[in-house]
């Protein structure tokens, strides 16, 4: 708990600090836009978990650092492998989600990014180990840039509506 509290304050910090260093021009751009592109892999990735080609779990465990915070909107917190072991035995399951109202911000000296906050209205409709649960949610992806590549450090979820029904486990 301690150590989620510590990165929230410090993404919280850094981007308060950064206000002044928040990066323009075309390399910005380009991070925003690439950003954004990882927004909607991610939907799809997730999206997967009721196909047959369920591929969730290989888009979190490339993109998601190993120490990721997780927030979830009932306020628990999960760790990267908890979120692995859901998408991969099928106990977390996404019917339906929808991004909008999607906010980029970069971060960085002289147009070269850094930091990445990616703030958005989730609405969906998960089954999480047996219970169905239709959501609306502000989030907020936190991504450093680390060895060249976008890597997702903290994911904080803020329920707006929620509705939650015990489900009969599928067979």
């Amino acid at each position: 708990m301690k150590r989620f509290l510590l990165i929230t304050l410090f993404a919280v910090s850094s981007v308060g600090l950064a206000q002044a260093q928040q990066a323009t021009g075309p390399a910005a751009e380009r991070d925003k836009e690439q950003l954004s592109k990882m927004e909607q892999e991610k939907v799809q990735a997730l999206l997967s978990t009721t196909s047959g080609n369920n591929y969730s779990a290989d888009w979190f465990n490339r993109v998601a650092t190993d120490g990721i915070a997780l927030q979830n909107s009932d306020g628990s917190l999960s760790t990267k492998a908890q979120l692995l072991t859901e998408l991969r035995s099928g106990d977390r399951k996404v019917y339906y989600l929808n991004q909008h109202d999607q906010h980029v911000h970069v971060f960085g000296k002289e147009g070269n990014g850094t930091l990445g906050v990616v703030n958005y209205i989730d609405d969906r409709i998960v089954e999480l180990k047996g219970r169905l649960s239709h959501d609306s949610d502000t989030i907020a992806d936190v991504y450093v840039m680390e060895d060249g590549l976008w890597r997702m450090v903290s994911h904080s979820e803020i329920p707006l509506h929620r509705n939650i029904k015990a489900m009969l486990p599928t067979q």
